[in-house]
């Protein structure tokens, strides 16, 4: 084993490195223009620069002063990690943090690396503390990753793992710099920079594939949104509606609760847009949309249904306490104005509303149900909430396949 560590050549290997992270920056620039809604691309992008920056100083380490080949290198290498942890926090969409404690840790780290360099030489130390700095921002990123697991775990797993992996090499390597004699064969001609560099090599090409595997699950998640949402009132669209109601009646049944039901259809929209155009009652939508979403509970589910008609969802309320959401709704938009380039745009809705009470009823049916009481508001001059009346006549004007779609 130790033969083939000593057939290696080390410039080569730097070479690999250096290839390889290039190779990387390459593709997160190609991914970022392709899909810049990502997030964390651009930091990972950075971080490896900062690997490849100093891998190639590394390479020219003959030619240049030890200062720049041995300590600037190892920084840059160190503030890569630094970056690509950044970018983990990026992609999960949470908040930097500061950099101070980083700051100075890297101040400290290149007057320790200075001190063994200039003043009392000791490569054993110097190297020491690169694998342990090296090792601990590995863990960062490993950790920062895992908590993720919950959620489509296993490219989190192995983005998390490769680093975890790579933190314990790097452990194992200081461990043998600090307390193993110089003398061993292991040291001898390089061995250990040798099986530095190709466990980097492993090690690269791993987080790319780690890289691919995070991105691939983002844009997933995208597809997946975009399948689901509205574009135009970014509530729930018919099809995950209808899912995502098959729950919600199978939640009720499960725990014999009451699931209520508001259909809402706003009054004379078509005049909306007859008066002031199709764009004035494509953000009369929006907003409507807007002020529904923000005056439902967490657990409640809202959505668009078709045009100007709007569905919600309330799991676990009865048809009383839906009749005071629905007039506070209803009392809501009449009193508010939507604005669209200068022009206050006024509107009220009718409101139809019915809820399994107890029974086991499928809910194409309760759409039914809560379209009969929607037209009988309609009937009774809009701007009214209408419970369903339990008319053996129910309607079948728009959801007849509704839970088939």
């Amino acid at each position: 084993m130790l033969d083939f560590f000593e057939s290696l050549d080390l410039q080569t290997l730097v070479y690999v490195n250096s290839i390889l992270v290039s190779i990387v920056i390459f593709s997160h620039m190609v991914l970022l223009i392709w899909n810049p809604s990502v997030p964390g691309i651009p930091l990972w992008a950075a971080g490896n620069l900062a690997l490849a920056s100093g891998f190639f100083l590394l390479i020219l380490r003959p030619y240049l002063t030890v200062f720049l080949s041995i300590i600037l290198a190892n920084s840059l290498i160190l503030c890569g990690y630094y970056l690509i942890y950044l970018g983990v926090r990026s992609y999960m969409e949470k908040r930097l943090p500061s950099h101070k404690i980083f700051i100075l840790f890297m101040i400290l780290y290149v007057l320790y690396e200075g001190y063994f360099t200039y003043s009392s030489f000791s490569l054993n130390s110097r190297a020491s503390l690169t694998a342990v700095a090296t090792a601990a921002l590995s863990f960062l990123i490993s950790w920062e990753t895992s908590r993720k697991l919950t959620s489509r775990s296993i490219p989190y797993l192995a983005f998390s793992g490769t680093f975890f992996l790579h933190g314990i090499f790097n452990l194992l390597r200081s461990f043998l710099l600090t307390f193993a004699s110089p003398e061993m064969p292991f040291f001898q001609g390089g061995g250990m920079a040798k099986i530095v560099f190709l466990e980097l090599i492993i090690f690269i090409f791993a987080m790319t594939l780690g890289y691919i595997f995070l991105i691939s699950v983002r844009l997933v998640e995208k597809l997946r949104q975009l399948s689901e949402i509205d574009h135009l009132t970014e509530l729930f669209n018919t099809r995950a509606l209808s899912t995502l109601a098959g729950k919600a009646m199978a939640g009720a049944r499960r725990d014999n609760s009451i699931l209520s039901v508001l259909l809402l259809d706003i009054d004379h929209f078509k005049e909306i847009n007859d008066t002031y155009g199709h764009a004035a009652g494509d953000k009369a939508l929006h907003d409507f949309a807007s002020t529904l979403s923000k005056s439902v509970r967490p657990t409640d589910l809202a959505g668009r249904i078709g045009g100007e008609e709007f569905t919600i969802l309330l799991p676990d309320t009865g048809k009383e306490e839906a009749f005071k959401v629905a007039e506070r709704l209803r009392s809501m938009i009449e009193g508010m104005n939507f604005n669209y380039e200068g022009y206050s745009i006024n509107f009220t809705i009718s409101i139809g509303i019915t809820s399994t009470d107890g029974r086991d009823k499928t809910f194409d049916l309760i759409m039914r149900e809560a379209d009969t009481a929607l037209y009988q508001a309609k009937r009774g001059g809009r701007n009214k909430v209408v419970p369903y009346d339990g008319s053996d006549h129910v309607q079948r004007r728009l959801f007849t396949s509704f839970y088939r779609k």
